[in-house]
């Protein structure tokens, strides 16, 4: 190995050991550092892949959205149209009336509640003797509105549900009272 110092060439024979450990040091360093390099590529190569199919499953998403979008047509809104479904509701005023009854009963036990847990808490700030009576008439309003909730909730419920069977009960009575024409017309139509 040759070193040159000041412009002169000599060979210096007890530096030769460190040469090459310093060699094998760097070869390793740079070994290294080309494998986390080729890792980093190799990682970006995926999130780019990623990306790709993602952006491509998108594409293919809108794609069908759009398709599905021209398929259907725009229906206006049309106000004899909930006239018609209010007449439904009509037979059923009582629950209805009953069921919104319990909505604004809910309501205001709702917000009664952050008012009893105020009055709570002054009550022992101030350590005075009616707190078991208002720790009462807390869980009453917390108890009410829950009940009143799943009362409200119920109510509406079976209200739709016998407004459907109605809706499918005519629906049923009208295609079983027309005529054997015009379900022929149907046929020839299609």
């Amino acid at each position: 190995y040759q070193r040159r110092v000041h412009g002169e060439s000599f060979l210096k024979e007890y530096d030769w050991p460190v040469y090459v450990f310093e060699c094998e040091q760097t070869l390793n360093n740079n070994n290294q550092m080309n494998q986390e390099v080729e890792d980093q590529r190799k990682v970006h190569l995926l999130v780019e892949e990623d990306k790709q199919e993602a952006e491509a499953k998108a594409q293919q998403t809108n794609e069908k959205e759009s398709m599905e979008d021209e398929d259907e047509e725009e229906i206006p809104f049309n106000t004899a149209h909930l006239f018609r479904l209010l007449r439904y509701c009509r037979r059923y005023l009582g629950s209805f009336i009953f069921a919104n009854a319990c909505v604004l009963l809910y309501s205001a036990s709702e917000t009664a509640v952050p008012w009893f847990c105020g009055l709570l808490l002054d009550e022992i700030n101030r350590k005075g003797n009616n707190l078991k009576e208002l720790a009462f008439y807390f869980l009453l309003v917390c108890l009410s509105t829950a009940f009143l909730k799943s009362v409200f909730n119920y109510s509406f419920s079976l209200i739709g549900l016998k407004i459907i069977q109605d809706i499918r009960s005519d629906l049923f009575e009208s295609l079983m009272g027309k005529d054997l024409d015009f379900f022929e017309r149907g046929k020839q139509e299609s």
